[in-house]
């Protein structure tokens, strides 16, 4: 059976393009180092709390890069254990070097679609 509406699907194309990543970055971070990355602005619908808290219970290493310097994100990091890590204002190379090399990306957000 068939539903009575059709689904719209699009696709969600990423911020960076391939050419911000360097094999020789990549192969250098997956030898040395386990991490997952979380990105975006620090709101609190985006449920950065749900990341840094799994983080902190299972000792997982977690970069979050934002631009993002505001009262929540404040809050965020007084929460933060020894393995997360803050980043601001990275260069899209620097994030897309980091992006490669990691274990894998968490976004927790609560989505109102």
């Amino acid at each position: 059976m068939y539903p009575f509406y059709k689904p719209v699907y699009s696709s969600q194309f990423p911020v960076l393009s391939g050419d911000n990543i360097s094999n020789s970055t990549v192969n250098s971070k997956l030898k040395t180092e386990n991490y997952f990355v979380c990105l975006g602005r620090v709101v609190p619908y985006k449920r950065f709390d749900l990341a840094i808290e799994a983080c902190n219970h299972l000792r997982y290493n977690l970069k979050i890069f934002t631009n993002t310097r505001n009262a929540e994100s404040e809050r965020l990091q007084k929460l933060s254990g020894p393995t997360i890590q803050w980043i601001f204002r990275a260069t899209d190379e620097e994030v897309g070097d980091e992006l490669a090399g990691a274990d894998g990306f968490i976004m927790p957000q609560e989505e109102d679609f």
